[in-house]
C-alpha cells in the first residue's frame, strides 16, 4: 500500500457522491491516508483505467454504482472488473441495495462487496480497516513513508526552483550567494567527515557518513529564500516543524534496522520505548499535513 488510497469510483452521477468523497477524505486522513479519486461515468472509461494486472494500474479499490444511466449495467462492469483483475476489492452499491446479492449471483459475478448508497462511507472504511490489519508491517510502513518523503522533498525542490525563478536579478544573485556560503559549509564539514573515514579502523563506523547535499540542506535553503522574498512568512512554522519533529522520526522508521522476534519487527528509539504502528500513523498523517502544506506554498508562489 502507499499514502495515496486510490479509488476508481463509476457512477453516472458523479455530482451525487461528492459529500460521500469529502467524507471519505476526512476519515481516510485519519488513517493516515490521503484519498485520490478518478470518477468515471461508463463501462469504457472504467476500462481505460485498469492495467493487465494487480500491480500495473495502482487502483486500490472500486466502486461501482449498478444503474449507469443508457450503458451497461453495474452488474456488467463488475464482471469485467473482476475477470480483468480477479483480486481487486469491488464494492457494488445502489440505493435500492436489497437485491445486490441477487442480481450478482445470477450474473455469476463473486467476492465482491455490495452496500447501500448512504452507507458506502462506512463499508469503504470498514474495508480500509481489513486491508491495514492485513499488510501493514514495519516494512510496509516504511516505504509508505520514505514514498511520501520523496514526494515532499520533490516539492521542496520544485518551491526552491519557483521562487528563484519568480523574482528579480538581485534576489537571484543574494540567492546564489545563500547558496554558496551553505555550499562552503557542507564542505567544511565534508572536509571533516572525510579525514574522519580516512582515520576509521573498523568498517563499521562507516554507516554514520551519509551526507552531502541533504534534504535538510534544501529545506535550510527554502526557509532562508522565503524569509529574503519578505514572501509567504506564514509557512515557515509548518517547515520548522517538518525539519525538526517530522524527519527525525521518518528517519527512525526509515533507517533504523529493526529487532526481530519471530516474525515481528519491532524499532526502539533512542529512550528505549517502541514506535508502534499507531506512531506510524501519526507519521503517515503528519507527512500528508506537510504535503499539502508545501502544495499550498508552490501555488502561492507561482500566482504571486
Amino acid at each position: 500500500m502507499r499514502i495515496d488510497f486510490n479509488v476508481l469510483w463509476i457512477d453516472d452521477q458523479p455530482e451525487s457522491v461528492r459529500d460521500q468523497i469529502e467524507t471519505l477524505e476526512g476519515d481516510l486522513k485519519l488513517e493516515g491516508f490521503r484519498l485520490q479519486v478518478v470518477s468515471v461515468s461508463s463501462l469504457e472509461e472504467a476500462r481505460a483505467h485498469l492495467g493487465q494486472d494487480i500491480y500495473s494500474d495502482c487502483v486500490d479499490l472500486i466502486l461501482v454504482d449498478y444503474h449507469l444511466g443508457e450503458g451497461p449495467d453495474g452488474d456488467s462492469v463488475i464482471k469485467m472488473v473482476k475477470e480483468t483483475l480477479p483480486y481487486k476489492d469491488v464494492i457494488f452499491y445502489s440505493a435500492q441495495s436489497d437485491n445486490l446479492k441477487n442480481l450478482l449471483r445470477e450474473a455469476d459475478v463473486q467476492g465482491v462487496y455490495t452496500a447501500h448508497r448512504g452507507e458506502l462511507t462506512d463499508t469503504i472504511m470498514a474495508i480500509v480497516g481489513v486491508l491495514i490489519k492485513k499488510v501493514i508491517d514495519v516494512d510496509h510502513a516504511r516505504g509508505m513513508v520514505m514514498g511520501a518523503s520523496s514526494s515532499i522533498e520533490e516539492m521542496i525542490s520544485e518551491c526552491i526552483s519557483e521562487i528563484y525563478t519568480s523574482n528579480n536579478e538581485k534576489f537571484k544573485k543574494d540567492a546564489i550567494g545563500i547558496l554558496q556560503i551553505e555550499a562552503d559549509k557542507i564542505a567544511k564539514s565534508l572536509s571533516k567527515e572525510l579525514e574522519k573515514i580516512k582515520a576509521i579502523t573498523d568498517l563499521r563506523e562507516i554507516s554514520k557518513y551519509h551526507r552531502v547535499y541533504s534534504a535538510n540542506d534544501r529545506i535550510k535553503l527554502l526557509i532562508q529564500l522565503i524569509q529574503l522574498s519578505s514572501k509567504n512568512l506564514d509557512f515557515l512554522g509548518d517547515i520548522n516543524i517538518y525539519m525538526s519533529q517530522t524527519i527525525p522520526t521518518r528517519n527512525l522508521l526509515g533507517h533504523k534496522s529493526g529487532t526481530k522476534n519471530g516474525f515481528k519487527v519491532t524499532i526502539f528509539r533512542k529512550d528505549g520505548t517502541e514506535l508502534t504502528m499507531e506512531d506510524a500513523k501519526e507519521l503517515r498523517i503528519a507527512l500528508i499535513n506537510h504535503y499539502e502544506n508545501f502544495e499550498n506554498l508552490l501555488e502561492a508562489v507561482k500566482t504571486a
